[in-house]
């Protein structure tokens, strides 16, 4: 009921007029109209939303791929090395961004990345405010948390005992990580992608802070018209990020299951 709702009302001209006169497609596809939505034409005739679906679907595809590696090997040596220092170490600092509030969070990436910092001369940290590399780098330190922990899950199902033989038969660490642990870990991988493409396709505390007009999101867009008085235009843009993740959602479950059968028919 909440989704029909949202869907019906974005297709209302005046909020709360439930008439059938009143149902338009101007917050979709309409021409620009001086009293409705601050003379904006619809989402789909929108540069401001092409270009935040733009950075959108780039920055939940970057994240989930490299936010999902660092889990998976995060993973790795947290699941080797239960019951060491080592392993308790990695595993407890991991989860330090999941302490700090997101805007905080977000506030500090600000002010490391707002200006170059120099040491003796030499340029350390580059200056990356409104760039997409910033936001990449927030958004992937911060969902580490949970693609370790989806990482160290999906490590402890994997028996030694296969690396063991390789390492006997003089594989090296790289060679039986690609060819043995990460095709095992191909289903623990699709889930740890999806835990951070969902997270980063509605994230909007975490990185309201690092935006410019170049680089902002769906999310943001939405607020923004939510704040300009278009609820209508806000709901259009929340209905988009609802079916981009269920579409991807669905073909990462057909390709799953299509890869685990394949292997079971193997």
């Amino acid at each position: 009921m909440p989704i029909a709702l949202l869907i019906l009302e974005s297709f209302m001209l005046r909020q709360g007029d439930y008439s059938l006169s009143n149902l338009t497609l101007h917050y979709w596809i309409g021409d620009p109209i001086a009293t409705v939505m601050e003379g904006q034409p619809g989402i789909f005739k929108n540069a401001n939303f092409i270009n935040s679906l733009i950075n959108s679907l780039k920055l939940t595809f970057v994240n989930g791929v490299f936010g999902t590696i660092f889990g998976q090997i995060i993973g790795y040596i947290c699941a080797k090395g239960r019951g060491k220092l080592h392993g308790k170490v990695v595993e407890q600092l991991v989860f330090i961004p999941y302490l700090i509030p997101s805007i905080a969070f977000g506030g500090i990436f600000l002010s490391m990345f707002s200006r170059p910092q120099q040491l003796f001369g030499v340029t350390l940290v580059p200056s990356l405010y409104g760039t997409f590399a910033l936001l990449t780098i927030t958004s992937v330190v911060k969902h580490l948390p949970f693609a370790s922990r989806a990482g160290t899950s999906n490590m402890l199902q994997i028996g030694g005992e296969l690396e063991e033989a390789a390492e006997i038969a003089g594989a090296g660490f790289f060679k039986r990580f690609i060819r043995i642990v990460f095709p095992l870990s191909k289903g623990g991988f699709i889930s740890g992608f999806m835990l951070i493409f969902v997270s980063i396709m509605k994230e909007l505390d975490l990185i309201i802070l690092l935006m410019t007009p170049k680089t902002s999101t769906l999310p943001y867009l939405a607020f923004q018209y939510q704040n300009s008085n278009s609820p209508q235009a806000s709901d259009c843009v929340a209905i988009v990020m609802f079916s981009i993740v269920f579409l991807v959602y669905a073909l990462a479950n057909i390709f799953g299951d299509a890869d685990l059968a394949k292997s079971m028919g193997g």
